[in-house]
């Protein structure tokens, strides 16, 4: 399809023409599009990622080295030695395993009507022949707004997509929904927690607003806010379609996309040792001790 670019009135109530919307003018709608997105993920609703569930989205292991041990009977021979069995080699559990899900459910595109009466109007022809019509194939919507929505989510200001971190991430508001992973070494020794962050908010970088069809044969400026007909009865159901049916917004562990923020399983990474006799048997231990080293990583990422 193509990019079916609005009109906007330019000047003053009195005095105005139409013009039709640059990049920069659907800056703001853009925005608003991705709070909107934001508020219904913090809502716990459509799109939102969370612990446990299918496991659409991947895991993430938090492992340990532990503590292991080898026992020998005294065997009373007294010309071959002590019977000291061998030193064991460290063993190792998973102390815990993050699920992580999305829901990523198909909704329906809107109606008929509801595109005439909340949509927006664009130049169809040439400068000598021409007509106004209202947006309405979902790909013109995709080509105009929604892919360009979703780059700036993944690669601009991030409004509606999740971080994980150890800490709020700068820049606008973040909300935290809550620990996710948390790294533990030797004998459950909790060391480092990652939470989930949803960043919900950042500065509306300003727009115009579209002009749509108003019963009457009347042109009428769309309210472009987030909670507007525009973008709850339009857009917001079309970037739900995209999650749903097109990979945009989705999230994976370890797999393609862009970084946001990186969980790490680690572990001691050497041992000390100990042996000792009681009771006519030969023990000898392996402890985890030492310093720290990485044995996994778990990189959050999202697609376009």
């Amino acid at each position: 399809m193509a990019e079916r670019r609005p009109f906007y009135f330019n000047g003053s109530a009195s005095s105005f023409s139409l013009r039709r919307m640059t990049d920069t003018n659907l800056a703001s709608l853009r925005y608003q599009l991705r709070v909107a997105y934001a508020a219904v993920l913090n809502g716990n609703g459509n799109g939102r990622l969370y612990t446990g569930g299918s496991n659409n989205v991947g895991q993430a292991h938090s492992t340990e080295y532990t503590y292991a041990q080898n026992q020998n009977n005294r065997n009373w021979n007294y010309y071959d030695g002590e019977d000291w069995p061998g030193y064991p080699g460290l063993g190792t559990t998973t102390r815990s395993t993050t699920t992580f899900t999305q829901t990523r459910n198909n909704e329906t595109f809107p109606s008929n009507a509801n595109l005439r009466d909340y949509g927006w109007l664009y130049w169809n022809g040439s400068t000598t022949s021409f007509n106004m019509r209202v947006i309405s194939a979902e790909q013109d919507f995709v080509d105009t707004l929604l892919t360009d929505t979703i780059s700036e989510a993944v690669s601009g200001d991030e409004v509606g997509t999740y971080r994980v971190a150890t800490g709020t991430p700068g820049g606008g508001s973040w909300t935290n929904k809550g620990g996710v992973f948390t790294n533990t070494i030797y004998s459950n020794n909790s060391q480092t927690t990652w939470n989930l962050y949803l960043k919900t908010s950042h500065s509306d970088p300003g727009g115009e607003n579209p002009v749509g069809y108003k019963s009457g044969a009347v042109f009428q400026a769309r309210d472009r806010s987030s909670g507007a007909s525009l973008i709850q009865t339009l857009l917001l159901p079309m970037l739900h379609r995209r999650v749903a049916n097109n990979g945009a917004l989705n999230y994976n562990i370890n797999g393609g996309g862009t970084g946001r923020g990186t969980m790490s399983d680690t572990r001691y990474n050497s041992s000390s040792t100990n042996q000792w006799f009681t009771s006519n048997i030969y023990y000898r231990s392996r402890t985890p001790s030492g310093g720290q080293s990485t044995n996994a990583n778990y990189e959050l990422r999202i697609t376009t």
